[in-house]
């Protein structure tokens, strides 16, 4: 995670099953980091088809930890997380 961010503040971990035909093994991670911008999420997707991204917050570190809980409640994917911070 060290080159993803300077310092994890929070860490969120899901982890999904292997359900035959409709989802593969893998876990993703919610992670709250102070970055030299700033506070950012970073969600990282590990299995076979890693990935991650990483999206600057502005507000509060109260705010930012309910932004980051409501990711990793909702499963929120790495591929729909901007688009669903667009919204927040």
């Amino acid at each position: 995670m060290e080159e993803l961010c300077d310092g994890v503040l929070e860490c969120h971990t899901r982890a999904f099953s292997l359900i035959q035909g409709l989802q593969e093994e893998h876990c993703v991670q919610y992670l709250l980091c102070r970055g030299s911008e700033g506070l950012q999420i970073v969600i990282c997707q590990t299995g076979s088809r890693p990935c991650s991204a990483t999206y600057p917050l502005t507000g509060s570190m109260e705010r930012a930890r309910r932004v980051l809980q409501f990711l990793y409640e909702n499963a929120v994917g790495v591929e729909s997380a901007g688009d669903v911070l667009e919204d927040l």
